[in-house]
C-alpha cells in the first residue's frame, strides 16, 4: 500500500495506483485552488469506479474518495 495521506483518506491501495497523480494534485491544489481539487478527487474516483474492483480495500478506499467530495 502507499504510504501517502491525501485528503486524510485511507493509503491508496496498490490496485488504484493509477489514480495517485490525480490524487497529489488535488491535494497540492485544495488551499489555493478548491474547484480544481475538486475536479481531481472527482476524475480519481472516476477512474478507479471504471477499474470495476472487486477486492474490499479499494472498494472502501473509493467510498471514502466520494465521501471526500460531499465535504
Amino acid at each position: 500500500m502507499a504510504t501517502t495521506k491525501l485528503f486524510n483518506l485511507p493509503p491508496i491501495p496498490p490496485a488504484l495506483k493509477s489514480v495517485t497523480p490525480y490524487l497529489q494534485r488535488a491535494d497540492e491544489l485544495k488551499g489555493k485552488e478548491p474547484i480544481m481539487s475538486y475536479w481531481c478527487t472527482y476524475y480519481a474516483a472516476q477512474v478507479g469506479i471504471a477499474l470495476n474492483m472487486k477486492e474490499t480495500n479499494s472498494r472502501e478506499f473509493l467510498l471514502t474518495c466520494l465521501a471526500c467530495l460531499n465535504r
